[in-house]
């Protein structure tokens, strides 16, 4: 009887440390993976931020463009510094119109 209670003991014991290695392991790698997930989102947002940043500069570089070509389409002078200074810069409105729609047939809060 004693020694039926002593074996239990020792099984017992031993099932409990196991329990606390594989909770230490557990944790062990949900600490990995919130550390993957912080650096995961760091590097998503550096990319968007990049991706924001260069669809700025090609919408400017697009308004001017059109701008420019409408301008000598129209066989008007355009005087350098005018260039220089950004007066042809500003983006067309049916450009804007077409990114409002785009925005709303792709860009979908799902």
């Amino acid at each position: 009887m004693v020694e039926a209670g002593l074996d239990q003991r020792e099984r017992e014991g031993f099932i409990r440390d196991k329990l606390l290695e594989n909770n230490a392991a557990m944790y062990k790698s949900v600490d990995e993976l919130a550390d993957r997930l912080a650096e995961f989102e760091k590097y998503a947002r550096t990319q968007f931020q990049s991706i924001k940043a260069d669809h700025t500069v090609h919408r400017l570089i697009l308004g001017s463009t059109n701008n420019l070509a409408a301008a000598l389409g129209a066989n008007k002078f355009i005087p350098p510094e005018s260039v220089r200074e950004g007066k042809y810069d500003g983006m067309p409105e049916r450009f804007k119109a077409f990114e409002e729609l785009a925005g709303r047939n792709f860009i979908k809060d799902e």
